[in-house]
């Protein structure tokens, strides 16, 4: 943790520092002015592990502004920088150019730097509050023409803490209600800090309902804020947890919920765990990392996972894209399956998402229809003129 926390103000006070050099020239240039940039700095690297270090002692402040004003001042460095970059690439292979420096071009540099960042931060809060609707349709012929279809309502990493308060869920419940599922999955990352009971998001989940009941996973950041107090939370809004178990359900879908390992990839009992599973029916995986090893494709249908954020906001979606290749969406796997990676109905830290909305997932799994014999046969009517 030493380490971690190390780490992340040496990185965090790196990437402000290359903010002031870019936006320098149209800031002011007193020691005063210079001294409140420096104040300022530490007390936004300080907040939020401050704030997560008294959420798990017990002792946050009941307020969320402190948390929300640091994670947003978080993205507008990170958004900052990334366009810092940019302007430092467009200057330069202009003055290459040029072949001199031009005082104008560097405080116009600037001023598209500051202007483009709070236009994408105005952008990503906008987005980030916009809950999107991602409807797909699977046939399989696990499913007999008596039981299906059957309709899932997926999400995953809403983050429900500190900082991210319930106006997303607000949304994703009236969604699920319209659209009364059959079941509904939970894919990790619901949990982010400390939740007592009684809390908003508990009464708000515990509304939804489907006739197959709720079930969930734990991703890394129960693990981070308490998984005894994340599962208790999941449980008073009805959630049936799943660590490293699985379930037939009405003999149509067996599900399987594993663990989040506290790293990419599986641990060694979930895959023990999927190559023992007997399934029944269509076989579903539940996991929090988009994260399938060799070993177990082929013994699953479907894999439901989060933790990606589709990247989340830039820079970090090149850098998302590079550790998961399924960051988004459904893809075939080489050993038979698919593995559908959801955006999150949430947001982590900075509260904004760029080009990655929230999304509630609903997936009918349907019949594939049966051939038809008759056509082809010697004197059936398609062979008719």
């Amino acid at each position: 943790m030493i380490i971690f926390i190390s780490v992340y103000i040496l990185v965090y006070a790196a990437l402000q520092f290359l903010l002031y050099l870019r936006l320098r020239p149209i800031l002011p240039q007193g020691p005063r002015f210079k001294l409140f940039l420096a104040a300022w700095g530490i007390i936004m690297i300080l907040t939020p592990p401050l704030l997560r270090f008294l959420d798990g002692q017990g002792s946050a402040p009941p307020w969320a502004w402190p948390g929300w004003l640091a994670y947003c001042w978080m993205g507008f460095v990170m958004v900052g920088t990334y366009f810092s970059v940019v302007s430092w690439m467009v200057g330069g292979l202009t003055r290459l150019f040029m072949r001199r420096k031009s005082k104008p071009l560097t405080r116009g540099l600037a001023f598209f730097v500051a202007l483009a960042t709070v236009c994408t931060m105005f952008y990503g809060f906008n987005e980030a509050n916009r809950l999107k609707t991602t409807r797909l349709t699977l046939e399989t012929s696990r499913i007999g023409d008596e039981n299906g279809p059957v309709k899932v309502a997926f999400f995953a990493d809403l983050h429900l803490g500190l900082v991210r308060r319930p106006q997303i869920l607000n949304q994703l419940s009236r969604i699920v209600k319209q659209e009364k599922p059959d079941l509904i999955l939970a894919g990790g990352d619901i949990v982010d800090g400390r939740l007592p009971p009684g809390y908003a998001s508990e009464l708000i989940l515990r509304e939804m309902k489907a006739r197959f009941g709720k079930y969930a996973v734990l991703g890394n950041h129960e693990y981070y804020v308490g998984a005894l107090q994340a599962k208790e939370f999941l449980k008073r809004s009805g959630f049936k947890v799943l660590s490293n178990k699985s379930v037939v359900i009405n003999d149509i879908i067996t599900l399987v919920g594993l663990d989040d390992p506290g790293r990419q990839g599986w641990s060694p009992m979930g895959v023990t765990l999927v190559k023992a599973t007997i399934p029944k029916g269509y076989t579903i995986l539940l996991k929090h990392r988009p994260v399938p090893p060799p070993e177990t494709q082929g013994l699953f249908d479907l894999l439901l996972s989060g933790h990606t954020h589709g990247g989340q906001m830039i820079p970090m979606r090149y850098l998302v894209r590079y550790l998961y290749p399924y960051v988004y969406g459904l893809y075939d796997l080489p050993g038979g399956g698919k593995v559908y990676t959801t955006t999150g109905a949430g947001a982590w830290g900075p509260p904004l998402r760029v080009l990655a909305a929230p999304e509630l997932v609903l997936i009918t799994i349907k019949p594939k229809p049966k051939p038809d014999l008759q056509a082809g046969m010697p004197g059936s009517s398609k062979n008719l003129e």
